[in-house]
């Protein structure tokens, strides 16, 4: 025979475990509260580590705006927009000494090795960023892996070895080509193969447009679309990518 007490017991235990979630809540709440009022302090590490990325980069905003972001996302920060971290690295360089920027951005005779060492690779990662961009505007193609390695490794060479970034390796190596692959990924690079195509001549295309877009005109309730696309012989872009088109519709035309 069950006892009396019995539904007690029970709501006690089910009022103790919700009060248990309660304080699980209450105590990630606390730690969360925490983690957001020492969001985006910058220790003084971080502060001359991105003043350091922004004078070697050329004074170019973006390369420091990258090195905040993910050091936030390591910290596990809420993440800022693009635009403000860019207003934070320009605020950050407007608020400094620059006298102390001139002896912290000495690569010979570095205020902050520390510092320093963790700017290079993403001062380097940008120069390797612009170098692609300018050979892919001047050759009409983006560098090969191979020549993009090659590139860094040259330029890595010619730091002190004290600050030197680490090796990433040849093409032949597997972490070498992973490299690769997050270093266009960090950057907004995309690496792949352009379509080739047969050449049309231009007289023959604008008769397709033109045949195409009187019969539009006479087919009235058929949907249709016409892309006229441009040749190019050279892409413009540092990093291109492919946009597929949607399908056309096919009609025949009906004798």
């Amino acid at each position: 025979m069950a006892s009396k007490s019995e539904p007690l017991e029970k709501r006690k235990r089910e009022l103790g475990d919700a009060q248990a979630e309660i304080n699980k809540a209450l105590k990630r709440a606390k730690q969360q509260e925490k983690t957001e009022q020492r969001a985006w302090q910058l220790s003084s590490f971080l502060l001359h580590t991105a003043l350091i990325v922004y004078s070697l980069s050329g004074y170019t905003a973006q390369p420091a705006a990258t090195f905040l972001l993910n050091s936030g996302r390591k910290r596990h920060w809420p993440d800022k927009e693009d635009g403000e971290l860019l207003e934070m690295v320009e605020r950050l360089f407007m608020e400094c000494d620059l006298e102390e920027l001139a002896l912290l951005s000495d690569i010979e005779d570095p205020m902050d090795i520390a510092a320093l060492k963790a700017a290079l690779p993403y001062v380097e990662q940008w120069q390797l960023v612009q170098w692609t961009a300018r050979a892919n505007l001047r050759q009409g193609v983006a560098p090969s892996t191979e020549s993009v390695l090659q590139r860094y490794e040259e330029r890595r060479m010619q730091l002190p070895a004290a600050v030197r970034p680490c090796a990433v390796g040849v093409a032949s190596r597997g972490s070498a080509r992973v490299w690769a692959g997050a270093w266009r990924q960090r950057w907004g690079g995309r690496h792949g193969r352009i379509r080739i195509c047969e050449q049309v001549p231009v007289e023959e295309l604008r008769t397709k447009v033109r045949g195409e877009t009187e019969y539009v005109g006479h087919r009235k309730h058929t949907q249709m679309f016409i892309f006229a696309v441009p040749f190019r012989a050279r892409n413009p872009f540092p990093f291109w990518e492919r946009i597929p088109f949607p399908k056309r519709e096919r009609c025949s035309v009906s004798a």
